[in-house]
């Protein structure tokens, strides 16, 4: 059996410093390999005692499931000194906007789990993604074009024109609201809510980005 890497590598890239041909290249890459990804989790996920028959199969079972797995095998780290003081760049920010910053930074989830399960988390995004894919055929991985959102140059789950939705940040939010509020239907109500939203933006062809 292949050892399971987790694809953390996702979340190392500088994906505005890259051009655009390149950003497209991981693009491609994520949705050819988004298939043998969710199998290596599958078969990941099923080494654990009490999981052995879990199956990523779309299921409203599976993503109940998921909940209870994320919550006893995901790991949290903490942060280094250095690491929870924000540091601005553009010298003209008031002291109330550097408190805000100062808060958002801190409290990113993604900083807070271990390079190992943020790589497990960003391979349930890529299921999630997958099972809207099999709900809503036309949605494609395409290439966040705006420059200066967040999320620019990321690969995204496009579901209408020029709007998509990225899975790896938001399953780092559910997973961190899970561990904080223990809500084992985190990932099934995440599942519905961009089920619904893909629904009415494939209906609308809202033009408009995530």
């Amino acid at each position: 059996m292949q050892d399971y890497r987790p694809w953390y590598q996702l979340l190392r890239v500088n994906y505005e410093a890259l051009s655009w041909r390149e950003a497209q290249a991981i693009v491609d890459d994520v949705a050819n390999r988004t298939p043998e990804r969710v199998e290596m989790l599958e078969r990941h996920i099923r080494t654990f005692a009490g999981f052995s028959e879990w199956t990523a199969d779309g299921s409203r079972d599976s993503f109940l499931q998921l909940g209870p797995w994320v919550a006893r095998h995901t790991r949290r780290r903490e942060l280094l000194p250095r690491e929870k003081v924000f540091e601005p760049l553009n010298p003209t920010l008031s002291e109330w906007q550097i408190e805000s910053l100062q808060s958002l930074y801190t409290s990113m989830p993604i900083r807070y789990f271990t390079e190992h399960s943020r790589g497990v988390l960003c391979d349930i995004g890529l299921y999630i993604a997958q099972c809207i894919h099999m709900a809503h055929p036309t949605t494609k991985w395409i290439r966040c074009k705006c420059r200066g959102d967040d999320l620019f140059n990321m690969p995204l789950l496009g579901v209408a024109k020029n709007y998509g939705i990225c899975p790896f940040f938001h399953t780092l939010n559910a997973a961190s609201q899970q561990l904080n509020t223990s809500n084992a239907n985190r990932w099934l109500e995440l599942l519905d809510t961009w089920l619904a939203s893909a629904s009415s933006l494939e209906s609308r062809r809202v033009d408009k980005w995530w």
